[in-house]
């Protein structure tokens, strides 16, 4: 129960990139924003391409998401002198801002890729206008109880260490 909150974050931040079916009508993904291909010889290049096109349409680059694999990458970007790009040293092994922006990092910034779409690693935005909300906010309730009923069989769910929200989604918690 304790790995609930990251598995919701990490849902949540899979949805908002485009690698979860999205709820409804009304929540806005960034499946459509405009991308630019990543490599480790041609990250620096491609992120001032990236805040470039944010500070045409008017924003400012203030915050990088990052997925692991992205982090992988930037962390074998180096300069012609093979000096790391986008960390302060080598012992620290993280990257705490690209470009002069804070960066996070979270699993769920992680899109396979699908034949002809590319792999997402991460977003990079103007996050002053983000917002989201819920409604009843998030409510849990446990239970050794729950079952799920699947045509002939049915599936304990404390059993498979599992969790079901209201609309029957399930989230594996491993």
């Amino acid at each position: 129960m304790a790995r609930l909150p990251l598995a919701l974050a990490n849902k949540f931040d899979n949805t908002v990139i485009g690698g979860t079916t999205k709820p409804g009508d009304n929540f806005e993904d960034m499946s459509t924003c405009t991308s630019v291909a990543l490599t480790a010889t041609t990250a620096y290049t491609q992120l001032v391409t990236a805040t470039s096109n944010i500070a045409t349409a008017g924003g400012i680059v203030n915050g990088f998401a990052i997925s692991p694999q992205c982090k992988a990458m930037l962390l074998s970007a180096v300069d012609g002198q093979n000096r790391p790009l986008f960390i302060n040293s080598v012992a620290d092994g993280a990257i705490p801002q690209i470009l002069g922006a804070p960066t996070i990092q979270s699993k769920g910034m992680y899109k396979a890729k699908a034949d002809p779409a590319p792999a997402v690693v991460g977003i990079v935005g103007d996050w002053t206008q983000a917002v989201y909300g819920t409604v009843e906010g998030v409510q849990i309730a446990v239970s050794d109880q729950a079952t799920l009923t699947t045509g002939d069989s049915t599936i304990n769910l404390w059993q498979n260490n599992m969790v079901i929200r209201r609309r029957g989604i399930s989230l594996p918690l491993n």
